[in-house]
């Protein structure tokens, strides 16, 4: 989701289809410093374990262990406290990629061609429970933080998790699948 994926790859297609393989062609530079090119290499480990995050906490994933609900004896406390959780995982990505995109314009010479905040609606996690309708604004981290988890959904997962647990696809006193 860098911001120069998109002109790369319009120079290398000039289409909007690109076939597999097109990343490979990117002409590729590292930053000049060690510590930027650590600290990306931290950031993208720290974005892929949110989106597994993400993923992990959907039933039709292998490391599915139970509903983010069932984390107090309390409903409503398990709710917000999974939304406190969702925002600040919105928050962190959303800085991690911003970060990024300023090393690697830095590195490509493009700072002054393009901003490097990330737009909003190009955050994909949590697009099930959260509706990201803004795109750059002048406080994104205000916004993310006061976005709503749609309270339905999660409440449809979680039925979705009771009847497992009814049907025996899941146990209470052990994580995952009841294998």
């Amino acid at each position: 989701n860098s911001k120069l994926k998109e002109p790369f790859v319009y120079a290398i297609t000039q289409s909007v289809n690109y076939e597999v393989g097109i990343i490979n062609n990117f002409p590729v530079k590292e930053p000049d410093l060690k510590q930027e090119k650590d600290k990306i290499i931290n950031l993208v480990q720290q974005c892929i374990n949110l989106a597994k995050l993400d993923w992990d906490k959907s039933e039709i994933s292998w490391q599915f262990y139970n509903s983010p609900l069932v984390a107090n004896d309390n409903l409503e406390k398990s709710f917000s406290l999974f939304q406190v959780q969702v925002r600040e995982n919105l928050v962190q990505i959303f800085q991690n990629e911003c970060v990024i995109n300023e090393i690697l314009l830095k590195t490509y010479g493009l700072e002054n061609d393009f901003d490097s905040q990330t737009p909003l609606k190009e955050i994909s996690l949590y697009q099930d429970i959260v509706s990201i309708d803004k795109d750059y604004l002048d406080n994104p981290v205000e916004y993310l933080t006061s976005l709503h988890v749609n309270k339905e959904e999660v409440i449809s997962q979680f039925i979705s998790y009771a009847i497992g647990l009814f049907m025996g696809r899941y146990r209470l006193d052990k994580p995952g699948l009841n294998i």
